[in-house]
């Protein structure tokens, strides 16, 4: 029972040693500073030419989110 108990803590902690390792907890949260907007052509549709427009714009950490702002979609960057 204790020979369980103890591999089962050690896979744990070795697991939350991978995770924080690869930085995958800050890889979506780090996007939440607004930096303004982005004019992609053709207009924004998709996320894929709004990321690129952001990251060419602020540097490779930006995200671009299209949203929309009254009836039109918009590209939104943040960092």
């Amino acid at each position: 029972m204790a020979k369980t108990i103890n591999s089962v803590c050690l896979t744990t902690i070795l697991m939350i040693i991978f995770v924080i390792s690869t930085g995958i907890p800050k890889s979506e949260a780090a996007c939440f500073t607004f930096k303004g907007e982005c004019s992609v052509t053709p207009p924004c549709s998709s996320s894929g030419n709004c990321k690129t427009c952001c990251q060419a714009a602020w540097g490779s950490g930006a995200c671009g989110k299209c949203e929309l702002e009254g009836s039109e979609l918009h590209c939104h960057c943040y960092t």
